[in-house]
């Protein structure tokens, strides 16, 4: 009130603004909410009538509770799509981060169907987040200078009912454009050589497998050079009657002491490994 008693007129005027700020982000939240939803029903929808829509229609016919010609009238027999369980869950990976503040959305169709395609990405792990992913596509980098690039990579294979070869030999030379260095990322020299037996009418296979990778320093002076290694693997499978397959190998027998290039992080020595698989 003002000195005379009298209500001043602009004193509602913060709590109205405040209440419709308020009413705005409440229906700003519903409808991410809503999209969320949609983006979830969508994807796990379409991931489980290819995957499990027969599995659960085989369930409700066995327990009585559906006629069989009813459920063949709802199984579509089409081919699986190669990698939906990879495409949603990527897509799911970025609806989330981008609902939870976690990330900022891509704004190009482009960008985001290149997050979602992108196989290469599963050596880092079964799902890349996209906060992780998505700045390398945003802040690429055009090389500044050329470089010439000179190498060849032969390969021989050798395969017969006993014995099995291969042997790769890689060489390239790089040049930065006037500076008579090599550019950082070139890898070494390499000569990779496997030799193997088969056994057992073929059901059991071992080898060994050496490589040997040259030194790389010629690199920028900004940029640091890796040190020659020699690697040692042996490997061997074996497959039982059943298709169970079993899989075993020790790695880096030498217990070198390596790192890949072009960066100088020393990889793990002599470790051992054993696998089993069977497909079905």
């Amino acid at each position: 009130p003002d000195l005379d008693g009298e209500p001043l007129e602009g004193a509602a005027q913060p709590s109205n603004q405040a209440n419709q700020a308020n009413q705005a982000n409440r229906a700003k939240t519903r409808q991410r909410r809503a999209l969320l939803g949609l983006s979830l029903l969508g994807n796990l929808g379409v991931l489980f009538y290819f995957k499990y829509v027969g599995f659960f229609l085989d369930n409700v016919v066995a327990l009585g509770a559906l006629e069989p010609a009813t459920a063949a009238s709802l199984r579509v027999d089409v081919v699986l799509p190669l990698g939906i369980s990879f495409y949603t869950f990527q897509t799911l990976s970025y609806t989330i981060d981008v609902y939870r503040g976690r990330a900022k959305s891509v704004g190009s169709l482009g960008d985001f169907l290149l997050f979602v395609s992108f196989f290469p990405q599963l050596i880092a792990g079964p799902i890349l987040r996209s906060t992780e992913f998505v700045p390398q596509i945003r802040d690429t980098r055009l090389p500044d200078q050329r470089a010439v690039l000179e190498g060849i990579e032969l390969e021989l294979d050798y395969d017969s009912p006993t014995w099995f070869g291969q042997l790769t030999v890689s060489t390239l030379d790089t040049e930065i454009d006037g500076t008579g260095t090599g550019l950082a990322s070139a890898p070494p020299d390499k000569v990779v050589a496997t030799l193997g037996r088969r056994l057992a009418n073929g059901a059991t296979r071992v080898g060994a497998r050496l490589t040997y990778a040259g030194n790389q320093n010629d690199v920028p002076e900004d940029s640091v050079g890796t040190d020659a290694y020699t690697l040692l693997d042996l490997f061997g499978t074996h497959v039982f009657a059943n298709g169970l397959r079993l899989g075993f190998g020790i790695s880096n027998v030498l217990d070198e002491t390596w790192s890949i290039h072009p960066t100088p992080i020393h990889q793990p020595g002599r470790s051992f490994n054993v696998t089993f698989s069977k497909r079905f």
